[in-house]
């Protein structure tokens, strides 16, 4: 039965919306991030998007393969548009380490990726808004 499946905790292993301001603009440029605090490599790492709001709106659902994100590393999932902001944006991770798999779902939810609740991410040096 599914109750009796072993699901382990994910721990060091992250999602970030992050802000990069684009030099001569005002304008900045916005991606996801999956970050890597681990000790461990992440292998097979499967990562899907999708947005969704209230009022029925809907993005297409991305989905994104990498073979391997290193210990204390980041990996750039995809750029996002700050127009989405106002709805729900979800990011359902899995990966392995040493053949047991792990999965988590990452939910931004509407309104919160604003500039005024950006910080700095340590130690990758980024500015943005983490999910743990």
């Amino acid at each position: 039965m599914i109750k009796d499946i072993n699901r382990p905790e994910v721990k060091g292993v992250s999602v970030a919306v992050v802000r990069t301001k684009i030099e001569g603009d005002a304008a900045s440029e916005w991606n996801v991030y999956l970050l890597n605090r681990n000790k461990e490599t992440l292998v097979n790492v499967f990562v899907s998007s999708s947005g969704y709001g209230n009022a029925g709106e809907k993005t297409a659902t991305m989905r994104h393969f990498f073979t391997e994100v290193l210990p204390n590393t980041f990996h750039k999932i995809e750029p996002i548009d700050s127009a989405i902001f106002g709805i729900t944006n979800e990011y359902l991770v899995s990966y392995f380490i040493d053949n047991q798999i792990f999965d988590k779902s990452f939910i931004f939810q509407p309104n919160t990726i604003q500039i005024q609740s950006l910080s700095l991410i340590e130690p990758f040096g980024f500015e943005g808004l983490e999910l743990v």
